[in-house]
Parts: C-alpha cells; structure tokens; sequence
C-alpha cells in the first residue's frame, strides 16, 4: 500500500487501489495505518518488554524508522 503497488493476489486491482484512498483518506496519518497481515509491522514497532522481541509489539508510539 505504502507504494501504491496492488497485492499480488486480488480479485478486483480497481477496488483495492479505491480502498487503499479511503484508508488514507480517513487517517491522521500514515503511521495510524496497521497492516496486521505485514510480517514488518514487527519490524517497526517496539516490543512493550525486550523479552517479548518478535511476539508482540506497541502500537500505541511511533514506528522505527524504515
């Protein structure tokens, strides 16, 4: 979504595209727009504990940078 480029396996490209609009047209931010199927979301956001690196993450701080 982050590059515009449509998921590889979809039904309709044309309603994926409307919908990836409607999701930045309705958050704050880009940063407020969680994929919770991306494996990077583990990635860019901090564990609540460092134990827990790769189990869990917060979601309610800023993602690391990319």
């Amino acid at each position: 979504m982050e590059t515009g480029r449509p998921f590889t396996a979809a039904f309709n490209i044309g309603d994926m595209l409307d919908a990836y609009d409607v999701l930045r047209a309705h958050a704050p931010s880009p940063q407020h727009i969680v994929p919770g199927h991306d494996p990077l979301v583990m990635r860019r956001y901090p564990p609540p504990e460092p134990e827990l690196e790769g189990l869990v993450v917060r979601l309610d701080v800023m993602p690391r940078e990319a």
